[in-house]
Formats: structure tokens, C-alpha cells, sequence
């Protein structure tokens, strides 16, 4: 059975990064390296609280890139998400 979850106010919601966790590079800063905005990896590594060690699948093979964390906020029709 699956369970719903509703959340009003997304600011209040926490995620935990573990080994293997997908996420989204969300900029263009390492382009030369081939990852760009929208770049999906695989969490390889959390040294500390402040970056972890992406690996990135790429058609001209595997890249691994520190990753610095960076909280992003944003709005929803005005409001905040």
C-alpha cells in the first residue's frame, strides 16, 4: 500500500543523503568536465557535512566530482516552496 504524504510548506521536509542516493547537479560550473544543469550521479562518498563525491555515468565514460553542498530556496506561484 502506498501512503500519502501531504506537505504545505516544503522548507520543513528533510532529505538524508546515503551511498548510492540519485541527484541532479543543478549548475554549469564543471561543464568542462562534461556535467552540466541536469546531470544525474550517484552519491559515491560524504567526507563531511559540507561536500560529497558524485559519480557521474557520461558517454565518454565515468566522472567523479566533490560536490560542495549549497542550500537552494524557491517560490511556488509567489510563495515559498
Amino acid at each position: 500500500m502506498i501512503q500519502e504524504i501531504r506537505v504545505d510548506n516544503l522548507s520543513q521536509l528533510s532529505i538524508d543523503l546515503i551511498l548510492g542516493t540519485r541527484v541532479m547537479f543543478l549548475h554549469n560550473h564543471l561543464f568542462s568536465n562534461g556535467l552540466h544543469n541536469g546531470s544525474i550521479g550517484a552519491v559515491l562518498e560524504i567526507p563531511d557535512e559540507e561536500n560529497i563525491l558524485v559519480v557521474f555515468p557520461l558517454a565518454q565514460g565515468i566522472s567523479c566530482a566533490k560536490v560542495i553542498k549549497e542550500t537552494v530556496y524557491f517560490n511556488i506561484y509567489g510563495s515559498p516552496a
